[in-house]
């Protein structure tokens, strides 16, 4: 099960409108009225989707620097949004962009910043390839695993436990999704030969 935080994050961005009013916001600040006439939704609509972004924790409602009567919506945090999805796992992982570490990055006085973003985008694109083959490899170890536990006679309970560990690798985190105690999880891995079963890479 999703975290309730990823929940409302997907729900939030599921629908254009919201992702329009986003990208509008990471340009320049903005008020419900404007942000209805740019995205071209009434102001009852806009309303909904500014709440459901709230909720999100995607905007927030600061004072308007050139109007101190009237408050603007600005993006509130950073964070990437990762999916990964093929015939043999689905996992959504949010990750915070600055984790709650001091920001130690730098631009380069000496270059342009246009030239700097094409070389980020470029190393992003880089790294982005490479995980692409990892993914390709973590689809083809899932599916020597499926395969390997559908021959085991496991009862119900055991293989929710096994498939919840396997999607996180921690007895504690695979504890907390099914319910139980992170001991009697562990005794279920063990009692079930887990390690046995998944030792051979042939």
């Amino acid at each position: 099960m999703l975290d309730d935080e990823i929940e409302a994050l997907l729900d939030a961005i599921e629908n254009s409108t919201r992702r329009e009013i986003l990208r509008e916001l990471t340009s320049f600040s903005s008020y419900g009225t404007e942000l209805s006439r740019l995205v071209g939704v009434s102001q009852q609509a806009i309303n909904k989707h500014l709440f459901l972004l709230e909720r999100a924790n995607l905007i927030r409602l600061v004072d308007d620097a050139d109007n101190s009567r009237r408050k603007v919506y600005i993006p509130s945090g950073s964070s990437s949004l990762i999916i990964d999805y093929s015939r043999n796992f689905f996992t959504v992982t949010k990750k915070d962009i600055y984790e709650g570490k001091e920001d130690k990055t730098e631009l380069d006085s000496k270059a342009s910043l246009i030239d700097q973003l094409r070389e980020v985008e470029g190393k992003i694109d880089a790294i982005t390839e490479e995980r692409m083959k990892l993914l390709r490899l973590k689809d083809k170890i899932m599916e020597k695993i499926h395969s390997r536990l559908n021959l085991q006679p496991l009862d119900p309970i055991s293989r929710k436990i096994i498939t919840e560990y396997i999607e996180c690798l921690d007895v504690d985190r695979t504890a907390e999704i099914v319910g139980m105690p992170s001991v009697l999880v562990e005794h279920i891995l063990s009692l079930n030969n887990l390690k046995d079963i998944l030792s051979n890479p042939s």
